[in-house]
């Protein structure tokens, strides 16, 4: 910008930014490896994802939630609908039961310095992936990031 100040413009995608009720914060999911955020080492950040909520009249909701684990293809290898989004059923940050969420793989950016984002980032946790999703959640990144077979 010419006066040297950012501007920022959001571009609502589905409903809006996934936020808990009465909050500011934005809910994002950690996409670096768990021995970055516990031990940090040189690290300059700390990878992260913005969620976007799905409203419930996209025709696309059952398809994109049931993206997340991958399904094989006839050449042997995975294959995902929606390869930049991750989904995450949750239940709700507030009263009005279930929240439905997806992680914009495209949209991943650094949050750093590395201590200090992962002391924001721990006092501030709402929720945490079972095994079974984090193995496919680490499938898809890879996947999304490496484009093999592509």
């Amino acid at each position: 910008m010419p006066d040297g100040t950012a501007k920022f413009l959001q571009i609502p995608t589905w409903d809006r930014v996934a936020q808990p009720s009465d909050s500011t914060e934005r809910l994002v999911v950690v996409c670096s490896y768990d021995c970055d955020i516990e031990n940090p080492r040189g690290r300059s950040g700390i990878l992260i994802a913005p969620t976007i909520a799905i409203t419930n009249r996209d025709p696309r909701l059952a398809d994109i939630m049931a993206s997340g684990t991958p399904k094989d293809d006839l050449g042997g290898g995975l294959a995902f609908t929606h390869l930049n989004l991750f989904p995450f059923p949750l239940t709700a940050l507030n009263d009005s039961g279930e929240l439905n969420v997806v992680a914009d793989l495209s949209a991943m950016t650094s949050l750093g310095p590395a201590p200090l984002a992962i002391k924001q980032l721990a006092g501030s946790k709402k929720f945490e992936l079972t095994e079974n999703a984090r193995k496919d959640f680490r499938t898809k990144l890879a996947v999304f990031l490496g484009r093999p077979d592509m």
